[in-house]
């Protein structure tokens, strides 16, 4: 059937029964696809990071097993970095630079022993940021940093006690600085603004035919904008 003259021949934008129109299907889709790829560079960047933790975890038992505990503990440190929740190397490369502190420790060999345990504090303190992983952790290494430091005792603290210089030295790392929490929020918020801008322009500024809705397009823009400057201010000062 032919359609009255004078009739549009342009897209359907209402369809009988209540069912979508094309313009709404195809925005459905594109924003289902940009979902789908945020899903993607998610999967693949925890996906290297388990496998270069594992890579960096296997590197250090090889060289624990042919007695370089130098690059064993550099190694590890390297596996307890690449963190990602509930996955990866983190847990087990930890435990192994905790398990060669305490080692060098009942050996008499405290200088090893502090290079495991710093080892340690700054691979949790690395992963910290709006989640606190490995809290428990990170209180006893700096429990024995404090105390290994306190038994040779620099010019700052000399003269005191050895309780009084533990206690000093586990004052000076519970004061180091850490990541702010409060910019990392703003980093996300940020990075959701972006987001929504982007979802916005898709859904509101273009049309069927992929020409702009200028005025839903010119605030989707400015939105991105802010969204992406908020996310840098947050990484910079995080």
């Amino acid at each position: 059937m032919t359609r009255a003259a004078g009739q549009s021949s342009g897209p359907i934008r209402v369809a009988s029964g209540g069912e979508p129109t094309p313009a709404g299907v195809r925005r459905a889709r594109l924003g289902l696809a940009i979902l789908a790829g945020l899903a993607l560079v998610l999967a693949v960047a925890a996906t290297r990071a388990v496998w270069l933790g594992g890579q960096a975890l296997a590197a250090g038992d090889a060289a624990a097993a042919r007695g370089d505990r130098a690059a064993a503990i550099a190694s590890w440190r390297t596996a307890a970095r690449w963190y990602v929740p509930g996955l990866g190397a983190s847990a087990a490369a930890l435990t192994r630079l905790e398990r060669t502190a305490t080692a060098a420790e009942a050996a008499g060999d405290p200088a090893a022993a502090l290079v495991a345990w710093q080892a340690i504090r700054t691979s949790i303190r690395s992963v910290q940021g709006l989640t606190s992983p490995f809290a428990d952790r990170l209180a006893r290494a700096d429990a024995r940093i404090a105390a290994l430091l306190a038994a040779a005792p620099g010019p700052v603290v000399t003269g005191k006690t050895a309780e009084e210089r533990a206690a000093w030295h586990r004052a000076v790392l519970a004061g180091a600085p850490r990541t702010s929490r409060a910019m990392l929020v703003l980093a996300a918020l940020g990075l959701a603004t972006w987001l929504a801008g982007g979802v916005t322009l898709v859904r509101r500024g273009l049309r069927a035919d992929g020409t702009l809705v200028r005025s839903p397009a010119l605030r989707a823009t400015v939105t991105i904008v802010v969204g992406v400057a908020l996310w840098l201010v947050g990484v910079a000062l995080a």
